[in-house]
């Protein structure tokens, strides 16, 4: 991959439709990195009883709890998404729905697939079946 240097950035952004406002596609973008980030940091694997069970990090780590007033960026994700669909809509409709379906489904199958074939060698190699079911749960939240 070649480095992304002053020329290669302005390259890319030239790339992109004039149409696009570049702020919106930043709040965007920054807002679903942290909402992924947070999921992943709150999921928590500890051992119970001899046992590996999947938890969430927000029960046994109560300072955590004042993080997510600070990173409640969900409604800020669906505000500024809503707002350039609409544009991208208005504009081209048919083209706009195919293009959502694809790109939202491509990644989406190969995601379950991936893991329904992880879910199942775990669960064949002696992994407890009920960490391999809380694994898969909390890897597929964000969906």
């Amino acid at each position: 991959m070649a480095p992304v240097g002053p020329g290669r950035l302005a390259r890319i952004a030239g790339a992109t439709p004039a149409s696009r406002d570049r702020v919106v596609d930043l709040v965007r973008a920054g807002s679903i990195l942290v909402v992924v980030f947070g999921h992943w940091l709150v999921a928590s694997v500890e051992r119970r009883h001899g046992e590996l069970v999947g938890t969430n990090a927000l029960g046994p780590v109560t300072g955590l709890r004042p993080v997510t007033w600070i990173v409640q960026v969900i409604a800020l994700f669906f505000l500024v998404g809503g707002f350039s669909n609409a544009r991208a809509l208005a504009a081209r409709p048919g083209r706009f729905l195919a293009g959502r379906a694809e790109r939202l489904l491509r990644p989406t199958i190969v995601f379950c697939a991936v893991w329904l074939v992880l879910a199942a060698l775990l669960t064949e190699t002696s992994v407890e079946r009920g960490l391999v079911h809380d694994a898969t749960r909390i890897a597929a939240q964000p969906l």
